[in-house]
This record gives C-alpha cells, sequence and structure tokens, in this order.
C-alpha cells in the first residue's frame, strides 16, 4: 500500500527493540521503545505527529555494554475503525516504566486497540 500524502487516515507507529537484554538470549524481549497515535500523511509524504508526545514517551536505544547491536523495529499502522483510544490511554496510564515495556505483545496489544492492518516497516541497528 503507497501512503499518499495529505490521506486524512490516521497511522499509529510502534517502535520495539527485537532484543533485549542481549541479542543471544531476548528473554525479555521484545520491549516498547515508541507508541505513537494520531499520525497523518501531509501532502509531501512526510509524516506528521499529531502531538510531540507520544502515548508511550521515546525510549533512546540505548544497548547494555558488551550486549552486541540490537534491533530496533518500527511499524506503521492504519487506525483501523475499530481503533480505540480509550483502550491506548487505559493500557499506558500516565507514565510507564521501563519495566513495564518488557516482553511487549504486540499482537495482543493491536487487537485489543483496534489497530488495522500493517502499512509499512523498517528497522536499524544500534550498538
Amino acid at each position: 500500500m503507497n501512503l499518499e500524502g495529505g490521506r486524512s487516515t490516521p497511522y499509529t507507529i510502534i517502535v520495539l527493540d527485537l532484543d533485549p537484554p542481549y541479542g543471544s538470549t531476548p528473554f525479555l524481549g521484545p520491549l516498547l521503545h515508541w507508541h505513537q497515535s494520531g499520525v497523518t500523511v501531509a501532502s509531501d509524504n512526510s509524516l506528521k505527529l499529531s502531538s510531540n508526545k507520544g502515548n508511550i514517551d521515546w525510549l533512546a536505544p540505548t544497548p547494555p555494554p558488551l550486549s552486541g547491536p540490537h534491533r530496533y523495529l518500527f511499524i506503521l499502522y492504519e487506525e483501523g475503525k475499530e481503533y480505540d483510544s480509550e483502550h491506548v490511554k487505559s493500557a499506558f496510564g500516565e507514565s510507564i516504566s521501563t519495566f513495564s515495556r518488557l516482553r511487549w505483545d504486540v499482537d495482543t496489544f493491536v487487537e485489543k486497540a483496534g489497530l488495522g492492518s500493517v502499512v509499512a516497516a523498517t528497522y536499524f541497528k544500534s550498538s
């Protein structure tokens, strides 16, 4: 699916660390690094955030010493007709600890929040 600039369809971005705490033993993963809803596409095809504050604030990539590189996955979802912003707010509360971000069950969250299809994904590695 191509993102068309100027579309009013909102999107949600979820960013996950696939390798916490160590790439060879990622038993605590994935770790949620960011969640931002209400993202739209501008006419120049850039993504526009509905606010500077995400539903989950950005947690900078900081793999522990000697862990090797970590993969950070960015997933862009369409906010479907079933999208439930109240579920999203109640799932996150006012703040979320790093511990609460561990073993993030993205599939269950996507289903309960009523998110639509994945429309794009990318990743980067960081040491």
